[in-house]
């Protein structure tokens, strides 16, 4: 298990998940891994699957849409989350309510860690004017959303597209690649 004295000498690890690691994880992966890059941010960023096959590649219609969105997810393959996996990373970033709570059975200690993307992007924009350092941003875009606070139209979960039309890949897509680059913009500096 990492330390959090260990977790703070070392570059940030941010580990995505999805269902089958076919679909959004790999997608929002590769946006992520890019996206900071850009920004001159260090991070590890991997992603993984709570139900994946070991070994699939993403479909095609998957392949298409992320080279319209700049990335490239053609050499990805499929893997299951290991408990590693999970207790090395400094941020579990997740799509689904569901994802969430299979992590925290998987690692209770990881629910201080994880957070769905969607929400962590709101939180971002929110924590941006009070810069924090980087394990205490992780917590807070971890912490629970009030009730009063949430939206009663929209869901914090973002849906999987697989077996779709592709302009249902397309609308995820652009819905992750909002919250990732709300999130990169809004990276802590430390």
């Amino acid at each position: 298990m990492t330390s959090d004295a260990t977790r703070e000498r070392r570059r940030p690890t941010v580990l995505v998940l999805c269902t089958g690691n076919l679909c959004r994880s790999p997608l929002v992966e590769a946006l992520l891994r890019d996206r900071l890059s850009h920004a001159g941010r260090r991070v590890d960023v991997f992603s993984a699957g709570l139900a994946a096959p070991l070994d699939r590649r993403p479909d095609g219609k998957l392949q298409r849409v992320a080279r319209e969105h700049g990335v490239d997810v053609s050499s990805h393959r499929s893997r299951p989350v290991t408990d590693h996996l999970l207790s090395s990373a400094d941020l579990v970033v997740v799509m689904t309510r569901r994802h969430e709570e299979q992590v925290n059975a998987l690692r209770p200690d990881a629910k201080s860690r994880t957070a769905l993307l969607r929400a962590a992007s709101w939180k971002a924009r929110a924590i941006s004017p009070h810069a924090v350092p980087f394990p205490e941003w992780v917590r807070l875009l971890a912490s629970e959303v009030p009730d009063a606070e949430r939206s009663s139209t929209t869901t914090e979960d973002i849906a999987d597209p697989i077996g779709r039309p592709l302009r249902r890949y397309r609308e995820m897509a652009a819905d992750v690649e909002s919250y990732v680059e709300a999130l990169v913009r809004h990276w802590p500096t430390d």
